[in-house]
């Protein structure tokens, strides 16, 4: 194999100010709902924040030769923890994680390396595995991306192909909104280069004004492989962010949140405009298991719902107490 011509650092800067403006412009059109530019935007940031063959992504690359800070503000959660009692069985977890920082106030804000985020922070949970971003991402853009169309695709990729939240796999917010965090770190290392001289050929790509995927209505599914299995124990767990009841127009109650499914169970959730929740489910071992309750802390801005299932014994969970079948005598 020849040896490369390399690039110098203009160059370098220039293929950088390219793959923002199309990284932005790729958000854009997956938030008209067109689901096949997801194959662009897992390209897009493979290239960019991810290491292959040894290499580290453009992005850091960039950002070190600049000395450009990459630190964003955001909620993480943390992993799952798999000692807690209620994440026995667990299939399935996403908490995306907010390019603008907000999310749920029981998860404080904090300063954390964009670098550090990607390759090691848990993007999604699925059967007992935690999948970093940087997984995620290099996972998809091999397997599904525009560069490369694999014949197949991994086992833990076909397991999350089989959730949905909504009509989209969950995997599409959490690269939208690492795309994100990427625009903002991207425009930070361009900024670096311009006090060293390098002139940028258009304006900044930032992700402003466009819309969020979660208010977002696909035109269709990505046809993907799936792999899910009845199970007869098990766990799911959702996090819904609450509207302030009283705040929002009478005619926009009551709120429907997108449904997750994964195979052939489906959990659907809704709140009523005196701010009771209701969750009903279609798939589980007991048919037409539901409840309703009102949230304990009624200022909330999210609440964790957990159904969990062992055989025909199953159970709801709000805010980790329990609300709905069996219980256990003290």
């Amino acid at each position: 194999m020849s040896k490369l011509v390399p690039k110098t650092l203009e160059q370098q800067l220039r293929a950088l100010e390219d793959h923002l403006f199309l990284l932005a412009g790729t958000l854009r059109e997956l938030a008209s709902g067109e689901s096949a530019h997801f194959k662009q935007l897992a390209a897009q940031l493979r290239a960019l924040v991810c290491t292959s063959s040894g290499m580290p992504g453009l992005l850091w690359r960039l950002k070190d030769e600049v000395g450009a800070d990459d630190s964003v503000l955001i909620r993480y959660p943390g992993k799952v923890d798999t000692g807690n009692p209620l994440t026995v069985g667990l299939t399935f977890f996403g908490a995306t994680v907010k390019a603008d920082g907000t999310g749920p106030a029981a998860i404080p804000q904090a300063i954390w390396s964009l670098r550090s985020h990607i390759h090691e922070h848990e993007a999604l949970f699925v059967d007992g595995m935690s999948i970093t971003h940087e997984h995620l991402i290099s996972r998809l853009a091999n397997e599904t991306g525009v560069a490369h169309e694999a014949h197949g695709v991994s086992r833990e990729i076909a397991k999350l192909n089989s959730v949905l939240l909504g009509d989209v796999q969950p995997y599409f917010q959490v690269l939208d909104e690492d795309a994100r965090l990427t625009l903002q770190v991207g425009d930070r290392v361009l900024d670096a280069a311009e006090t060293r001289g390098y002139t940028r050929r258009r304006a900044s790509s930032l992700s402003e004004g466009i819309p969020s995927l979660a208010s977002t209505r696909f035109t269709a599914r990505l046809e993907v492989p799936s792999l899910s299995q009845t199970l007869m124990e098990g766990t799911i767990l959702i996090v819904l962010q609450l509207p302030k009841v009283g705040s929002a127009e009478p005619q926009s109650f009551p709120v429907r949140f997108p449904p997750m499914s994964q195979g052939n169970l489906t959990i659907w959730s809704e709140m009523s405009r005196r701010g009771r929740l209701r969750v009903s489910s279609q798939g589980l071992p007991l048919p037409n298991f539901g409840f309703d309750f009102y949230p304990t802390d009624p200022t909330a801005d999210s609440i964790a719902i957990a159904v969990t299932w062992k055989g025909m014994n199953v159970k709801g969970y709000a805010g980790g107490v329990q609300v709905a079948g069996l219980k256990e005598p003290d």
